[in-house]
């Protein structure tokens, strides 16, 4: 099983048996720049997919319903035959925004391709709104996504041990007091809870969100330093990968 960072911000790419799937992709090179004035980021690379790659895509996870998360330009140049997986929330905005692909409650499925799944809640304030999942391989080597804050009692209620954590690790806080991802010391608690060795940092680099948003927003970039210090195996490039 291969898992990759597909782009600078919190886009990734799985694969396994050549079925590819694609989480929250953002795949050009502009954030909503013509339609939304809450939410802007541009970047000078698309991606660091292979077209190969993009060829074996057959199914799209979405695990929140912004616009960060769910793309819609990118899903419409991605085409009609690849299936989305999400909630009934994103659902109802793709039937809105004209989006035909064909669609799978995310939540009632335990197999897409080769592939065995599980979501769970996320943590506060995203409980309702988003979900985290683990994603393994026929020989038990798992993946875990948690896009934005780590749900404790769920990792420990549930025995969660990936092999491999996708985290946030740069404090993002909403008017500096409600956190909207993990710091570095939330990120090393969380990946001790995991008992995971190897963690892929996603969410990178929130300072460049521009648009009304971030008026209200107070981040720090990521502390390589504390990380280091830590001896966690980390990923946190464009482009990086693990084969599992």
């Amino acid at each position: 099983m291969l898992v990759k960072k597909a782009d600078d911000y919190q886009s990734w790419y799985i694969e396994e048996d050549g079925f590819g799937i694609l989480v929250d992709p953002w795949l050009d090179m502009k954030m909503h720049s013509k339609t939304s004035i809450l939410l802007l980021r541009t970047r000078a690379h698309k991606h660091n997919l292979e077209k190969d790659e993009i060829d074996k895509v057959k199914a799209i996870i979405i695990t929140a319903p912004f616009i960060d998360h769910l793309h819609l330009p990118t899903l419409k140049n991605l085409g009609l035959e690849k299936t989305i997986y999400s909630s009934n929330l994103v659902k109802r905005i793709l039937k809105k925004k004209k989006i035909r692909n064909k669609f799978e409650n995310i939540k009632k499925v335990s197999k897409i391709g080769p592939f065995f799944i599980s979501t769970y809640r996320a943590g506060f304030p995203y409980g309702g709104i988003s979900f985290s999942f683990l994603i393994s391989n026929k020989n038990k080597r798992s993946i875990y996504h948690e896009g934005h804050i780590l749900n404790k009692k769920v990792i420990s209620s549930n025995n969660i041990k990936p092999d491999v954590a996708i985290l946030t690790a740069e404090s993002v806080k909403l008017l500096g007091l409600i956190p909207l991802s993990m710091g570095e010391k939330k990120t090393l608690e969380s990946l001790t809870l995991l008992n995971a060795k190897k963690m892929m940092v996603t969410g990178t680099c929130p300072q460049d969100l521009k648009g009304l948003i971030s008026k209200f927003l107070v981040t720090k970039e990521l502390n390589l330093e504390i990380l280091n210090k830590s001896r966690i195996e980390y990923y946190y490039r464009l482009g990086d990968k693990i084969i599992l």
